[in-house]
């Protein structure tokens, strides 16, 4: 019995070459597939906790607050901590107390020992940059090793209107979640399954990156524009609204923050909050000034992200939906009549 031939082992070595290569996208599809399956489950089990905190407190969780109504929006507590008891995570809350600041101490830092503590349901399967990261304001370091989270709560459309700045959610927004809001599900006009009150987006590398022009911004897009350079606000105050910065400021930036979506505890925009002000996964990074902005919905899922509405459903919202649509999605009450999409 004679053996192989060198020709008939090349043409067996490329056939099998040929089934791997044909086989690999199907292997990867499949996986994210799962994926994208188990953060659609994150997301409705964090929807169904709302349900169960609205029932318990006749109101949503704030999009954040704790100590006071009268602190900053910068030392307030997230939703997601406020939800933790709703989630299997009793024991966790227990180490949190609401009437202290989140940020404590001089220098000011997040000390509670539960900002310390990663949630793996607050964590999209497909999001690859790091589960941890530090958290910085300039060159001050408000701790290291924080965990983070890719669901970020609604805050509306982040436009200027009316005299309105819905990009400030330190103020009422037309959203669901802004600081020490109570809204109730009975406020949401426009319907339960028609208003969004979570969607996923990516968590930032950590760092920080200066002096880059967009043009050399690695995509997808995970960092955001820093226009905090003087502007000393950009909320609703007793004088107005002040100018609220536009899409040309972003294609000239080259400070960019790297801190999207931490630390879970925190109630501040850049860490748990996003507006539909940018579609998903847009072509335009984020970009805010003193915590205040755009923040996109975005996600490493070909085609667009997920989205929990309040009725406790999870849907698929493709990256090329219209902007009206979107933004229709991300209010309370504003009467929109929202088609397919």
């Amino acid at each position: 019995m004679r053996g192989f031939t060198l020709v008939e082992l090349l043409v067996v070595i490329a056939i099998i070459g040929v089934l791997i290569a044909l086989l690999l996208p199907a292997v990867q599809q499949a996986r994210e597939a799962a994926r994208r399956m188990q953060c659609s489950n994150n997301l409705k089990q964090l929807a169904l906790a709302m349900h169960t905190y609205e029932s318990s407190y006749r109101s949503l969780p704030s999009g954040g607050n704790g100590g006071g109504s009268t602190m900053a929006s910068s030392n307030a507590f997230s939703v997601h901590a406020r939800l933790l008891p709703f989630v299997e995570q009793s024991s966790l809350q227990d180490l949190i107390d609401f009437r202290q600041p989140v940020l404590a101490g001089s220098p000011p830092g997040f000390s509670n020992p539960a900002a310390k503590e990663l949630v793996s349901m607050f964590l999209c399967p497909s999001d690859s940059a790091p589960e941890r990261a530090e958290v910085k304001f300039g060159t001050m370091s408000f701790g290291t090793d924080l965990p983070g989270t890719n669901y970020m709560a609604n805050t509306g459309t982040g436009i200027s209107a009316a005299g309105k700045a819905y990009y400030d959610p330190a103020f009422p927004t037309d959203g669901v979640f802004f600081f020490d809001s109570s809204t109730r599900f009975a406020d949401l006009t426009d319907g339960t399954s028609n208003t969004v009150v979570l969607a996923e987006s990516l968590r930032g590398p950590g760092q920080d990156l200066t002096s880059t022009p967009l043009t050399n911004l690695p995509k997808p897009y995970r960092l955001a524009a820093n226009l905090s350079a003087g502007r000393s606000r950009l909320g609703t105050s007793p004088g107005g609204v002040d100018p609220m910065f536009a899409e040309a400021d972003i294609q000239g930036a080259t400070e960019w923050r790297g801190d999207r979506g931490f630390p879970w505890i925190w109630g501040q925009a850049s860490a748990t909050l996003f507006n539909s002000y940018l579609t998903p996964n847009s072509n335009l990074p984020d970009a805010y000034a003193h915590s205040r902005g755009w923040f996109a919905a975005r996600s490493l899922h070909p085609g667009g992200v997920n989205a929990a509405m309040a009725d406790g459903s999870v849907k698929f919202v493709a990256e090329t939906i219209e902007v009206t649509t979107w933004r229709g999605l991300s209010t309370r009450g504003g009467g929109e009549v929202v088609g397919e999409y």
